[in-house]
């Protein structure tokens, strides 16, 4: 395998040849090398290597909020075909709708400008496009669509929104209901990322004030599974649906 022999991962080395990062002269040389790529055109590619500047949208839209790692998930987002995402604190920005996203950004980011969350807002926003071609699976907890962020009004309509996306065949929307009492994933949640079905190229984990992105094989194995084990203990996405209807109409109208 190319990656192993330049000293790389599978992933990394995906998002070089995919435009999605910017690729550092020794691995330029490296990949060169392997390819047995003459001379001259050596010379014209590491020209062309210093003088890259085009970024992803991710990098131009995310102004100074989110922090590298965050963008580093979305770079990789942009060319996966499949995430799977657990939290028992927050929506997937996937799925959040405007109102809900301004409302979290306020709270987990109290010292910065409006200006910069009116940035993280749109990169949120942005990142939604990738719906449709990507196939989400989101396991949230129930305890947190009980609790109104951003008012009670906002909270019900956001509700009513991961309705309508869990109907999507490409979306799939798992609650953990209460009644499942203790289970794996209360310590923090995490996203995985890939390409091929069953086949994660990273997981992403977020925590307060920090974050990683994580490639490690076996790492990435404990992940899935710890995401199958989560799939089992929650509802059905059927269920799933009938239990957020519930909890919608538990959020009055009226703030």
């Amino acid at each position: 395998m190319v990656a192993e022999k330049i000293g790389t991962s599978k992933s990394a080395l995906s998002r070089i040849e995919n435009g999605l990062v910017a690729v550092k002269l020794p691995v330029l040389r490296a990949l060169l090398a392997e390819y047995q790529v003459s001379e001259e055109r050596q010379l014209s590619l590491e020209q062309l290597a210093r003088e890259a500047s085009q970024k992803g949208w991710w990098q131009v839209v995310a102004g100074n909020v989110p922090s590298n790692e965050y963008k580093t998930l979305v770079g990789l987002e942009a060319e996966s075909s499949w995430e799977n995402y657990f939290s028992a604190t927050v929506i997937t920005g996937l799925l959040q709708t405007e109102d809900y996203a301004q409302a979290v950004l306020k709270a987990v980011l109290p010292d910065v400008t409006e200006e910069d969350i009116q940035q993280a807002l749109k990169f949120r926003i942005r990142r939604q496009e990738r719906l449709g071609d990507l196939r989400l699976w989101m396991i949230l907890a129930e305890e947190h669509l009980t609790r109104p962020v951003g008012g009670s009004r906002t909270m019900r309509r956001q509700i009513e929104h991961l309705i309508a996306a869990s109907n999507d065949r490409g979306i799939t929307v798992q609650i953990i209901g209460r009644e499942a009492g203790a289970y794996i994933g209360m310590s923090g949640g995490f996203t995985v990322v890939g390409l091929e079905p069953q086949s994660p190229e990273a997981v992403y984990i977020e925590g307060n004030g920090w974050d990683a992105c994580v490639e490690d094989p076996e790492q990435l194995a404990r992940y899935m599974r710890s995401f199958e084990l989560l799939r089992a203990v929650a509802l059905s996405p059927e269920q799933s649906r009938l239990r957020m209807s519930e909890l919608a109409e538990g959020h009055v109208s009226d703030d």
